[in-house]
């Protein structure tokens, strides 16, 4: 059932517009979207699909870009402010072994990175036991129908539309999968549109954006509080 976010309490015009005019959608409501991501303390994200277009070479690798990249580490710091000094719980979750997902996991000092993966929602156990998040506090960032299993049970479902998939968009409206649809594809920097979301919906963006500008007071102590995060591969 499709609702229209204008008319849900808490709607925000000015924040909304932007992302309407890409073409991304709030299948539940902005309410309901919002909601949702007041509970989140950890961020699961697919690979393929999400960081990248899901093209692949003979040596089996896809990339990022940095603009994504920025929009995540905004977003771990608009949350870590969110929730008063609480470092947010990041994880790449692939059902393909990736050597550059692992080297960004690294980089970006993310708490996990599982490849391999056929039943995503595994996940979750994994979350549960190392670091007591529950699914309704985990925010599920992905693209296509391996990822249904854990969009499933997650809090927040952050979905990334592929026009040339109209069938499995249908599906996941169908069977209220998603939160938020994006009106940008991955590959063409769908995450920061995410990310940038997110950031506003928290009403964080100017804060986050200032406090990175000057690098310093909050921003310093979050991302040497991030940079001690060991990650798991």
């Amino acid at each position: 059932m499709h609702h229209d976010p204008q008319q849900q309490p808490g709607f925000d015009s000015a924040l909304i517009t932007p992302f309407k005019e890409l073409g991304g959608e709030f299948p539940e409501g902005y309410a309901s979207f919002a909601g949702r991501l007041a509970r989140v303390r950890a961020l699961v994200f697919d690979w393929d699909g999400v960081f990248n277009n899901g093209h692949k070479t003979h040596l089996d690798g896809s990339g990022f870009t940095e603009a994504d990249s920025m929009g995540v580490n905004m977003l771990r710091f608009a949350i870590w402010l969110q929730n008063k000094g609480e470092m947010p719980i990041t994880a790449i979750v692939s059902g393909a072994d990736n050597k550059t997902a692992k080297q960004f996991a690294t980089r970006e000092h993310f708490n996990m990175v599982m490849t391999g993966v056929k039943r995503k929602d595994e996940a979750l156990s994994v979350l549960s036991r190392d670091h007591a998040v529950v699914p309704e506090e985990t925010a599920f960032f992905f693209d296509d129908i391996i990822d249904f299993t854990l969009a499933q049970r997650c809090g927040l479902r952050l979905f990334f539309n592929q026009p040339a998939a109209p069938l499995t968009r249908r599906y996941v409206l169908e069977h209220r999968l998603a939160d938020y649809i994006t009106g940008s594809t991955g590959g063409n920097m769908a995450l920061r549109e995410v990310c940038e979301l997110l950031i506003a919906s928290l009403k964080q963006f100017d804060t986050v954006v200032a406090a990175r500008i000057r690098f310093e007071g909050k921003y310093e102590q979050y991302i040497q509080e991030r940079n001690r995060v060991k990650t798991i591969v």
